[in-house]
């Protein structure tokens, strides 16, 4: 008895399965391994510049009660002695801070990706000897290190300020884009050197804002009230040149870059996504970090 063999054609449907499937099977270049040590430093100095960064933003009302306040010598003349005290204009200092070290993300994470995965790299003969010189200058350590004399320098420019726009140009736009600087090269590439344990290391992390917050509003309040808002702003641009210098030294790279062979993985270009910003998910999440921002200011003007 003859058996009888049915052809059934394979489909585009089919051979995109099969196709997958096949890709699946391929070994994936795994990064390189990270040591203890090297997790440890990543760890300690994320953990310090959220400290430095999220946690001066949270205790941010210090300095605004001592600016609303009748013993403060640093605004002329002093808010409360008029009738309506500009209470909105001082929170404003504080908004506009801690918005610019959210909102550089946007100009930061590119620059950090192009540096370190080589986009800006000359091809020209012409270009190639000064474009090498330029990309030696332009690494992660020169931002962040950029960024922490920036926040230093406006903390010492707000300590010889006299007026409200003054300080929103040294205490709310220098500091609040320095903190940026430092913030993102840092943080952005902690997550790659965990493989185990990243959502412990994460919350580890994340840990510094809170902990910052609850370390330096006690101190800046009791600088305020023994030293005065001048010398209080100086010594806290003195702490953070101390205190930050060292962190941005030690910026590390991105475990994609520094894993990143001919056959090994490579971490694609940053950009910025139409669709995802289309998509309702992030528009909710948009709003809701925006009403967020919304009732914390508001709550700040009504206390």
């Amino acid at each position: 008895m003859a058996i009888q063999t049915q052809t059934i054609p394979l489909t585009a449907r089919h051979a995109r399965s099969e196709v997958v499937s096949e890709s699946d099977l391929t070994p994936v270049p795994a990064l390189p391994p990270v040591s203890r040590r090297k997790q440890a430093a990543v760890l300690c100095s994320a953990f310090m510049t959220i400290a430095l960064t999220i946690g001066y933003n949270q205790c941010f009302g210090v300095f605004q009660e001592y600016y609303l306040s009748s013993s403060q010598n640093v605004l002329v003349p002093s808010p409360a002695s008029q009738i309506s005290p500009p209470t909105a204009l001082l929170a404003f200092i504080g908004s506009l801070c801690y918005g610019l070290t959210w909102a550089g993300g946007i100009l930061v994470n590119p620059v950090i990706s192009r540096m370190e995965h080589g986009n800006w790299a000359p091809t020209t003969l012409s270009t190639r000897l000064w474009g090498r010189r330029i990309l030696r200058l332009l690494a992660p350590r020169t931002i962040t290190i950029s960024g922490v004399l920036m926040v230093a320098a406006g903390f010492t420019l707000a300590s010889f300020s006299s007026s409200i726009r003054q300080l929103l140009l040294t205490q709310g736009f220098l500091v609040g884009f320095g903190m940026s600087l430092l913030y993102f090269p840092l943080l952005a590439p902690a997550p790659e050197y965990f493989t185990k344990h990243r959502a412990t290391a994460m919350g580890f992390i994340l840990a510094g804002g809170g902990t910052g917050g609850l370390i330096l509003s006690p101190v800046i309040r009791a600088l305020l009230s023994s030293v005065g808002g001048r010398w209080t702003l100086r010594l806290y641009a003195g702490f953070n040149l101390i205190a930050g210098l060292p962190i941005a030294w030690a910026v590390p790279r991105s475990h994609f870059a520094a894993g990143s062979t001919v056959e090994g993985p490579e971490r694609r270009n940053t950009h910025v996504s139409r669709a995802l910003a289309s998509r309702p998910t992030f528009i909710f999440s948009a709003v809701a970090a925006f009403l967020q921002v919304c009732a914390q200011e508001a709550f700040a003007l009504l206390s």
